[in-house]
């Protein structure tokens, strides 16, 4: 039976102090046995000076000079912390009174645990949060309607993951290995985590009464305020979400209830006849390796050829959602379809192969 005792909580921050203080004071409301690893990671709004003025004995501060991303510290904390259990925090997110107690319940091997957010409507609702306004900013938070809101809440599981997430340290690294470093600073690292999640067999278990009040994204994209987006940060999502097609093939698939239903992974190229430099920065996340006109000749598992001249909003989900095509054919054959030309000569898969990082 684990205990607060048992928890090592991570919380990176760049330029969040108003809602770092929240978080912090949340949980030490909670217990100060909880430990809790802080990273000031480069910011410059005074989150350093506050850090250092912190004495709890389970509190562990790290402050860095420039920004490395939360992709990489996540990891930094998890590999010093003393508990059984570790999880993460976002700088944005205050706890629920008895959100700890909700997510020690479900902690035993082979379980990833994660909260459930209770948002205001800045965002589309989904099967694992909540809408509920209780404040868009640090200074309109209003903590007794978040209480009344939570304790109306029913308790119960759903099947999917989210942030915060928390699970035995020991089976996170011996089967995951960690974060992948090239999502950093940020980006697509939690889409990542947890299709290897999916793919290295964890049940995943939402928590529904282990809440917490998420002000959305104010790490990275609105660190200014709501509305007003930090430079370079759509470049840097797209950048990531490339690097995510890459390695798995297909863009981030999840259930509604935010359960990742990864796809196979297979060695697939393309022969573009017609290319052109917009469309390879398309459609090339989505293959192995690439041709044109023939050149040079492919011998992947399967080659798809096309015009790109013929590409059309409609017919390019094909390339989108081909590995789920394939998997349906489930056999060894020249087809077409539409525009495309499909040559399969194996349908091996090698999704497994990314489970866990070196």
């Amino acid at each position: 039976m684990y205990t607060l005792k048992d928890i090592s909580v991570v919380i990176p921050s760049y330029n969040n102090l108003e809602y770092l203080k929240l978080i912090y004071n949340s949980v030490r409301s909670i217990s100060n046995e909880i430990e809790v690893i802080l990273f000031d990671d480069g910011g410059e709004d005074g989150t350093k000076e506050w850090m250092t003025s912190l004495t709890d004995k389970n509190t562990i501060v790290h402050l860095l000079q420039n920004r490395i991303g939360h992709t990489i510290l996540y990891d930094r904390g998890f590999k010093e912390a003393s508990g059984k259990i570790i999880g993460i925090l976002h700088a944005d997110m205050i706890v629920h009174k008895n959100f700890f107690d909700n997510i020690l319940k479900h902690i035993n091997e082979g379980n990833v645990v994660c909260g459930t957010c209770v948002e205001p409507p800045l965002h589309p609702p989904g099967g694992e949060k909540h809408i509920f306004d209780a404040g868009l900013y640090p200074n309109e938070f209003n903590e007794t309607l978040f209480t009344e809101f939570c304790d109306k809440v029913e308790g119960g599981v759903s099947e999917g993951i989210f942030a915060p997430w928390f699970l035995l340290k020991d089976e996170y690294f011996d089967k995951l290995g960690g974060h992948d470093v090239k999502y950093a600073p940020y980006g697509y690292e939690d889409s990542d985590l947890f299709t290897r999640m999916a793919l290295a067999g964890f049940n995943f278990i939402q928590s529904r009464d282990a809440l917490v009040y998420h002000f959305t994204q104010r790490g990275h994209k609105w660190t200014k305020g709501v509305g007003i987006e930090n430079d370079g940060y759509r470049e840097q999502m797209e950048k990531t979400r490339k690097i995510y097609v890459r390695k798995f093939g297909t863009d981030p698939i999840f259930d509604e209830n935010h359960k990742p239903t990864p796809s196979p992974k297979y060695n697939i190229g393309f022969n573009i006849i017609n290319q052109t430099d917009y469309i390879h920065s398309i459609v090339e996340p989505y293959c192995s390796s690439v041709a044109f006109n023939g050149y040079p000749v492919l011998f992947n598992d399967i080659v798809v050829e096309f015009d790109a001249n013929l590409l059309t909003n409609e017919n390019i989900q094909f390339i989108f959602q081909l590995p789920s095509i394939l998997k349906d054919s489930g056999e060894l054959c020249d087809m077409e379809w539409d525009i495309f030309k499909i040559k399969i000569n194996s349908l091996k898969e090698y999704q497994n192969d990314l489970i866990k990082v070196k």
